[in-house]
């Protein structure tokens, strides 16, 4: 059994978020033995990638840098597509270990024949609201300030369900 956890790094986002991440993994005990690999989008210009490193020096890890476009989800495909491992947490940017044993608890319910994905957190929300297109022409344009936003809605609803819309988060979760 391999486990790479995998944490991903916006230098755009500041220093902080990674102090904080890193404070708590040092902080909390995973409960089982696992890989860290750090994944960088550095800024476009000037890039302080050796500040990241410094603070990482003590710690048995993998650095990966990759550019800074896309969504976490593409970072995701990329560490593991570069990599080799049987089990994948994922954590963004912002991610805040709080507890012991963190890791373990989430393997104890990957490892299960009927399970695929493991979530830190999931979350009911849609991108499509239940609204109907006659609200839609009867609607005031002159009042509407984000028309582009409110014009998708009808489009929505062939790519998203309505709420409640179940599905596991992408801040954190394991494959």
């Amino acid at each position: 059994m391999t486990i790479c956890v995998t944490h991903l790094i916006r230098e755009k986002n500041g220093l902080n978020p990674f102090k904080k991440f890193l404070n708590s993994y040092i902080k909390y005990n995973a409960g089982i033995n696992h890989s860290l690999l750090l994944v960088f989008k550095p800024k476009k210009n000037n890039s302080n990638i050796e500040i990241y490193r410094n603070l990482v020096r003590k710690i048995n890890h993998k650095f990966l840098v990759i550019e800074d476009k896309g969504f976490d989800l593409e970072a995701y495909f990329l560490a593991a597509s570069n990599t080799n491992y049987e089990f994948y947490c994922f954590l963004n940017s912002f991610t805040i270990i709080k507890c012991n044993d963190w890791l373990i608890k989430m393997y104890k319910f990957i490892i299960k024949p009927d399970v695929g994905l493991v979530g830190f957190s999931a979350s009911l929300q849609s991108l499509t609201p239940k609204i109907s297109i006659e609200k839609l022409i009867n609607f005031e344009i002159k009042k509407l300030k984000k028309f582009p936003i409110i014009f998708l809605f009808p489009f929505l609803r062939y790519f998203f369900n309505y709420f409640p819309n179940p599905h596991i988060r992408t801040n954190g979760f394991i494959v």
